[in-house]
């Protein structure tokens, strides 16, 4: 979210000062509900028109969805930040079913138990996606702004990272509380936790310290200790990555990914800026490969991903190709227009000891932040706009790209999708 701020921020306090409600450009006020007349299947090409029993809404017109139901059938979903909504598409990306209503700021998905959540970055809650509106599981706040930054699920609970008090946070969706919270500081520092992964009984979370504080890298939390963890919460341990950037910029991790088989945790060194936000010449993004077994780096050393991968983040595992999305966000000089910069897919062989880049895939004029494969499909999203792309995994090919699968604030003119996740 450090990189995002800004944008959001203008458009909250845009938002905030809105005296009435103000759709998206692809949705219309009904019985004072913004809906989807493409997609909603209550209001399917009108307010009121309702589809039948069996049928969805595809292009504002009732369709039949099949005795299987597969002709309505949505693929992936997407969190849409600016419009407080979680959307599902389809494997052409059209629109499927109504959007789903979040707190404010969806930011993370998550699936557990057969049933998909959401944790709300700005709204401090963490929900799961039921529609119209999602229904609330907990409330994570604390400190002066709320911060939800990455979700995940693991033994059968909810954790979510608490960027605002840099902490993490263990949630029982079926109880719909917050079990345990357990701060990530070391020595008062400001860990500024993003994303994680789980492999080996521990979860692995990746640390945005910050410039002149302590050194970026992963914290590794014990989940053998299982929570409510009282007075007996796991040490927490550091991973210094500080060291794998390129010369000269301030260190970033800010995803984590573990194998298949839990040896390895994959972790993308994202930034490209040095301590006054500046972008250093040649700068590019590192790939660092961790052993689960001993907490140290594979091989002593990372990958460079190369020119063709500017600011990696998002991963997403095909097989024994990993996936990572490419792509920052530059502003204006007064934040009221923000430009994708770099954008591209890139397929790593991970096959081996030390991951292999492949050749990128371009998706101009825009930044890509998260991935997802869906069987024979992969989607990803722009956090720079609410662009959102298919690609073919096998074939190394964009299939299709739809630009307004997030539709931007109607106040700020600002768009973002922050994740995407496979629809059950």
């Amino acid at each position: 979210m450090k990189k995002l701020l800004p944008a959001l921020a203008a458009a909250l306090v845009a938002t905030a000062c809105s005296p009435q409600k103000i759709c998206s450009a692809d949705e219309r006020l009904c019985s004072d509900s913004c809906v989807s007349l493409q997609s909603d299947p209550r209001n399917c090409g009108a307010c009121g028109n309702a589809c039948g029993a069996g049928q969805g809404c595809s292009l504002g017109v009732c369709v039949d969805c099949g005795a299987n139901g597969e002709g309505c059938k949505a693929d992936v979903l997407a969190a849409c930040f600016n419009a407080n909504q979680v959307r599902a598409f389809d494997t052409s990306l059209a629109a499927v079913g109504a959007p789903v209503t979040t707190a404010a700021g969806p930011a993370s998905l998550a699936a557990l138990g057969g049933a998909v959540y959401v944790a709300d970055n700005t709204g401090g809650a963490v929900e799961q996606v039921t529609s119209p509106t999602a229904t609330a599981v907990a409330s994570v706040t604390g400190g002066s702004f709320n911060d939800l930054e990455h979700l995940g699920a693991y033994n059968g609970l909810l954790y979510v990272t608490n960027w605002a008090v840099g902490s993490f946070v263990a949630i029982d969706p079926a109880g719909k509380k917050v079990v345990d919270e357990m701060s990530l500081s070391v020595g008062g520092d400001a860990p500024n936790p993003l994303g994680f992964d789980f492999a080996n009984a521990k979860a692995y979370v990746a640390l945005a310290t910050g410039a002149g504080a302590s050194p970026n890298g992963l914290a590794v939390v014990d989940l053998s200790i299982v929570p409510p963890w009282g007075k007996t919460k796991p040490a927490v341990k550091r991973i210094d990555l500080s060291s794998f950037a390129f010369q000269g910029v301030n260190p970033g991790t800010v995803r984590v990914l573990a194998s298949a088989d839990g040896t390895r945790v994959f972790v993308t060194m994202n930034d490209l800026f040095d301590a006054t936000f500046q972008p250093v010449p040649g700068a590019t993004g590192r790939l660092v490969v961790v052993d689960t077994s001993t907490d140290a780096v594979v091989g002593g050393t990372a990958v460079d991903l190369g020119a063709s991968c500017l600011d990696p983040s998002g991963m997403a595992l095909s097989g024994t190709t990993l996936w990572i999305t490419c792509g920052y966000t530059a502003y204006n000089a007064t934040f009221t227009a923000v430009t994708g910069v770099g954008g591209a897919l890139l397929p790593v062989d991970v096959s081996g000891v030390t991951p292999v880049p492949g050749t990128a895939i371009p998706v101009a004029d825009h930044a890509l932040s998260s991935v997802t494969i869906c069987g024979t499909r992969g989607y990803a999203g722009a956090a720079d706009s609410g662009t959102l792309v298919s690609f073919d995994p096998s074939a190394h090919t964009v299939t299709a790209v739809s630009k307004t699968a997030c539709p931007a604030d109607p106040v700020s003119g600002f768009s973002a999708i922050l994740d995407v996740a496979c629809a059950l």
